[in-house]
C-alpha cells in the first residue's frame, strides 16, 4: 500500500514537472517575440518590429528584388497580402498586423511550402 502511494506521489509530482515546464516554455518563446523563425504548415512566419505598412512596402520591394511577378495584391487595415511567382514556384505572403509596430508575415514557397525557400523572402524583407 505504502508502495502505490510513494509511486501515485511521484507520478503526480512529474506530472506537475511537465506542465510547468511547458509553461515555461511557451513564456520563454513568447519572450523571444520578433526575428524568430516559426515553420508551420508548410508556411515561415516571422513578427517584425514594423508596422504593417512599413512591412507591406518593404515586402512588396523584397518580391521584385528576388525578381518574381506580383500576380495578386491587397491591403486593409489589419491584414494585408501578395501572390507572387517565379517561373517554377508561387509564392503567397501573408501580412497581420498583430498591434502598432508589429506586423507578422507568413510565407508559403509553392503548394506544399518550401522551407529554404520562404526563408530566402523573409531575409530580403529584412534588408
Amino acid at each position: 500500500m505504502k508502495r502505490i502511494m510513494i509511486t501515485g506521489l511521484t507520478m503526480a509530482l512529474l506530472s506537475c514537472a511537465l506542465i510547468l515546464s511547458g509553461c515555461a516554455a511557451l513564456v520563454g518563446g513568447a519572450a523571444a517575440g520578433a526575428g524568430t523563425y516559426a515553420w508551420t504548415q508548410g508556411s515561415l512566419e516571422r513578427e517584425y518590429r514594423a508596422s504593417l505598412d512599413e512591412t507591406y512596402e518593404s515586402t512588396l520591394q523584397a518580391v521584385q528584388d528576388l525578381g518574381m511577378t506580383i500576380e495578386d495584391q491587397s491591403k486593409d487595415v489589419a491584414t494585408a497580402s501578395i501572390e507572387a511567382r517565379t517561373a517554377e514556384t508561387t509564392y503567397f505572403i501573408n501580412l497581420d498586423r498583430v498591434e502598432d509596430g508589429l506586423t507578422t508575415v507568413s510565407v508559403r514557397a509553392g503548394l506544399l511550402g518550401d522551407e529554404q525557400a520562404s526563408r530566402m523572402v523573409h531575409q530580403r524583407i529584412e534588408d
